[in-house]
């Protein structure tokens, strides 16, 4: 039986904090794809935090009860399932969105070109983690706050995100997208038309929740290795690099002084077994052999001859702890994943992704 997945909602608030109930309570009232939200947390400035818990979590009347506890119970009842213990907002979940400085303090409002990317790494460390969990499913809300705001959450999603993660935009009818305290279909308050000052009922409020296409990087990210760079800057510099059409890495294996080059970094005095490893790569490669195995005897010949001046003897067991130890010492070395990736097999296979003419064998 699969587990079910937590569904975690990051939200942009500014001036108007009705963004985050509308979009929870469209998710929850879908008729297509009706979804919950578990946790909540909201990215918002010093503005944008003062307006929102006096919004939602100001107390109503001489009750205990905020706005916010308020808005759950009325959804509880349109679903009819318990939210309690679900979405919690307090004040200090509220401080954990707020958006920090390169020097970490939190920010007024975004003046400049720092506080755009000081927001854009905010994001990056606080959704990072989220989507580096399979148990989680996240959705971002680009809504509310500057549009600025909006874009770099979307950019940052686009980076981190997996398939069935979501980003999402919610549309008011009119006029209760003009409406001040406006909430959600049914909130309490006295509400009027501002063209004709008829008294309007929010149960006729309609909303619609837009899902924004994009590209979701993060299992690609995952795969070359470059998911765990979590400043915005790094990261898309690496995806940038990734895409663009640069030439394939070049790999030299020089027996006669026992280094391998890859790309610009040279590995010198390499244990036999590593240097005969990558020699017999190699030499498959230049041999057009493209569906190898450890098992072939060519393979053995290959890796034979490279270390049989070192006394080592092939055997078909040690073959892959000598893969791994490649790999490891290539890591260390500062050598990217994807780099390495296209210069060492997977598996038991012999064959490397990168072009016969970016091999260079030196006996």
């Amino acid at each position: 039986m699969s587990k079910t997945k937590k569904n975690i909602l990051f939200a942009i608030t500014g001036m108007s904090p009705a963004v985050l109930t509308e979009t929870i309570w469209a998710l929850a009232t879908s008729k297509k794809d009706p979804i919950i939200i578990d946790d909540i947390f909201v990215f918002t400035t010093l503005t944008g935090k003062s307006v929102l818990e006096k919004t939602l979590l100001s107390k109503i009347g001489k009750t205990k009860k905020t706005h916010w506890d308020l808005f759950k119970e009325c959804l509880s009842k349109k679903i009819n399932s318990d939210l309690s213990q679900k979405m919690l907002l307090t004040s200090y979940i509220v401080s954990q969105g707020l958006i920090l400085d390169e020097r970490k303090n939190a920010l007024e409002d975004i003046k400049n070109d720092s506080d755009n990317l000081a927001v854009a790494d905010f994001f990056m460390e606080k959704i990072f983690p989220k989507t580096s969990d399979d148990d989680n499913r996240v959705f971002a809300s680009i809504a509310g706050g500057r549009k600025s705001m909006g874009a770099m959450l979307h950019s940052v999603m686009g980076l981190l995100a997996r398939n069935d993660d979501k980003i999402l935009h919610i549309l008011v009818s009119p006029p209760w997208d003009r409406i001040g305290g406006f909430l959600y279909p049914g909130c309490p308050g006295d509400f009027f038309d501002p063209a004709t000052k008829k008294r309007l009922d929010s149960k006729n409020a309609r909303l619609t929740l837009l899902e924004i296409p994009f590209v979701s990087m993060g299992k690609i990210l995952d795969r070359v290795g470059e998911r765990k760079r979590t400043s915005y800057k790094n990261l898309v510099a690496a995806v940038n690099d990734i895409t663009s059409n640069k030439q394939d890495v070049k790999l030299v294996v020089n027996l006669k002084n026992k280094s391998v080059s890859v790309g610009d970094v040279k590995l010198e005095n390499l244990p036999a077994g590593q240097m005969a490893f990558i020699y017999a790569i190699a030499k498959m490669k230049l041999g057009g052999i493209e569906n190898g195995s450890y098992f072939d005897e060519v393979f053995e010949e290959y890796f034979t001859k490279a270390a049989s001046e070192n006394g080592l003897a092939y055997n078909r067991d040690n073959i892959r702890s000598y893969r791994l130890q490649l790999k490891n010492r290539m890591a260390s070395a500062k050598i990217g994943k994807l780099c390495i990736d296209k210069v060492l097999p997977y598996g038991r296979t012999t064959n490397i992704p990168i072009p016969a003419n970016c091999v260079k064998i030196v006996e």
